[in-house]
């Protein structure tokens, strides 16, 4: 069974300094066939300030607005037809906000390394969304991880 949606519209992400998008974007014309979305920090649910930062949080966070953003598009897109299609422009995309989380987690905590920080961000979505769930620190933490006290192999 195909369960694939066809929209007959286009979507459209672009890249840059945002100030300059935000401007080029400002210069289309009205038009109830085009969408602009913000650039994706928009969507972006606050944290805590009161805890310290949490790279796989931020990570969390962060997907959830590109996923929240998209979910826009394509709610506007849903709507278009063959003979009335749609144009959604998106400021930012998706490289853009893995670019956003490897440079806050740089600040945050690799003292402005961003190779480090890259690696960091690897470590943390090597198993995707899902993976973002599975928060080893804070079950280490909390103690509902088992870390033997002692090696488990006994020397002979």
């Amino acid at each position: 069974m195909d369960d694939t949606t066809r929209y007959h519209g286009t979507l459209v992400s672009l890249e840059g300094p945002v100030d300059v998008l935000a401007t080029q974007l400002r210069l289309l014309p009205t038009s109830p066939q085009i969408f602009i979305l913000p650039q994706v920090q928009t969507y972006l649910e606050d944290g805590d300030p009161s805890e310290r930062f949490d790279a796989r949080n931020f990570i969390r966070r962060m997907h959830n607005a590109v996923a929240a953003r998209n979910e826009v598009a394509y709610s506007f897109l849903k709507d278009s037809t063959p003979a009335n299609k749609r144009l959604v422009f998106m400021n930012g995309s998706t490289p853009g906000a893995q670019a956003i989380c490897i440079k806050t987690i740089a600040e945050h905590e690799t003292d402005g390394d961003i190779s480090h920080a890259e690696l960091l961000f690897n470590d943390i979505v090597k198993h995707g969304a899902a993976g973002l769930e599975d928060d080893w620190f804070s079950r280490q933490k909390d103690g509902r991880h088992h870390i033997p006290e002692e090696d488990p192999i006994i020397p002979t």
